[in-house]
């Protein structure tokens, strides 16, 4: 087995993600693939957070520019119209669920350390629909997780967690490893 790390330097636009995913096309070992978030949007979910401590006002233009950014990728990489839409579907119900939890910090005025790293990983998760999307764009058999559906058990110092290792390959061994057997990315 083995697993990619692609991070938003090498995930800017289209081209890039073409680029990666005909180095994942050729790689002929089982493999698993991590993301970051696509070039520039971790600073926008970060200035959206910010802004939504002191008003709602600006969460709507700032996750329109997160939505805007992906909705090109998605037409540069994907010609499958199915694939297209199932994707898009996807990553609009992350954005809405994003959206939910910037309303609510913009609400109450005030954010856990649980909630920031929560909505900062929002940019991983978008990606991972997007990388699975193109991948099966070209004909593999993949399958996007956030980490908390594949059982990723941490400690609590949420912005520089520990995985707590037993848990999680047990986690993995049940939740990934029947995938990858099968040929899934």
């Amino acid at each position: 087995m083995k697993v990619m790390k692609f991070g938003g330097g090498c995930l800017k636009d289209s081209n890039d993600f073409q680029k990666s995913v005909r180095i994942l096309c050729e790689e002929t070992a089982r493999t698993a693939v991590v993301v970051s978030a696509v070039y520039g949007v971790t600073d926008l979910i970060c200035e959206a957070e910010a802004a939504a401590l002191h008003s709602e006002d600006a969460i709507p233009s700032l996750l329109k520019s997160i939505e805007v950014r992906h909705r090109e990728i998605l037409k540069g990489t994907i010609r499958d119209k199915e694939i297209f839409e199932k994707v898009w579907n996807e990553i609009m119900i992350k954005l809405k669920r994003m959206e939910k939890l910037l309303y609510g910090v913009a609400y109450t005025e005030e954010i856990s350390d649980s909630l920031r790293a929560l909505i900062h990983s929002f940019g991983e998760r978008i990606c991972a629909c997007l990388m699975a999307g193109v991948l099966m764009d070209q004909g593999k058999e993949a399958e996007a997780f956030d980490s908390d559906e594949i059982g990723l058990i941490t400690d609590e110092f949420y912005d520089n967690a520990t995985a707590i290792l037993p848990e999680v390959k047990k986690n993995l061994s049940k939740n990934i490893k029947p995938l990858m057997a099968d040929g899934v990315i």
